[in-house]
C-alpha cells in the first residue's frame, strides 16, 4: 500500500528582528565600502592575502579577526578586499592577512586588533542606523571619486 497523504507544513513567520535586519544591511554596505575603498580607478582590487587581481564586484570583504567579534566587525583596519578563494576557501588566510595589516598600518596593528576583538561590544539599533547612513555617504563619495558616478 502506497502512502499518499501529503503533509503541508505551515511556513514559520520570520523571526528576524529589526536589529538583525540592520546588521545584515550594514554588513552588505560595509562590504561594498571596503571593496570600493581598496579598488583602483579601473575598479580592480588586489587580494590582500594572495595578490590575485579581480573586479571589486567579484571580491569580498575579508576580516582579519572574524565577523563574530563585534568590536572589530566594522573596524577599517581589520577589513580588506579579498578574493573568495582566500576569504572562504582558505578561511581568510589569517596569518597572511595579519602580516599585510602590519605592513599597511604599522607593526603591531594585527596584535592590537586581536586584543580589541576580545572586548565585548553590542551595537544598539540607533547606532546601527547611524552607521548605515554614514557608510551610505562614504560609498556615494567613493563612487564619485573613483568612477564619477
Amino acid at each position: 500500500m502506497k502512502y499518499t497523504k501529503h503533509f503541508k507544513f505551515k511556513e514559520r513567520p520570520s523571526k528576524t528582528t529589526e536589529r538583525q535586519k540592520s546588521v545584515i544591511k550594514l554588513d552588505n554596505l560595509f562590504s561594498e565600502y571596503i571593496r570600493l575603498r581598496d579598488c583602483d580607478d579601473n575598479g580592480m582590487i588586489t587580494c590582500i592575502t594572495c595578490g590575485h587581481k579581480q573586479h571589486w564586484t567579484h571580491a569580498q570583504c575579508g576580516h582579519y579577526m572574524k565577523r563574530i567579534n563585534a568590536s572589530t566587525r566594522y573596524d577599517l583596519q581589520n577589513c580588506a578586499a579579498q578574493c573568495s578563494t582566500c576569504n572562504c576557501g582558505n578561511d581568510g588566510l589569517q596569518d597572511e592577512h595579519g602580516k599585510a595589516i602590519d605592513r599597511m598600518y604599522g607593526e603591531g596593528t594585527a596584535e592590537k586588533l586581536q586584543r580589541l576583538s576580545k572586548q565585548e561590544r553590542h551595537y544598539s539599533e540607533p547606532e546601527l542606523q547611524e552607521m548605515i547612513e554614514e557608510v551610505k555617504k562614504e560609498i556615494k563619495a567613493l563612487r564619485q571619486e573613483k568612477f564619477g558616478i
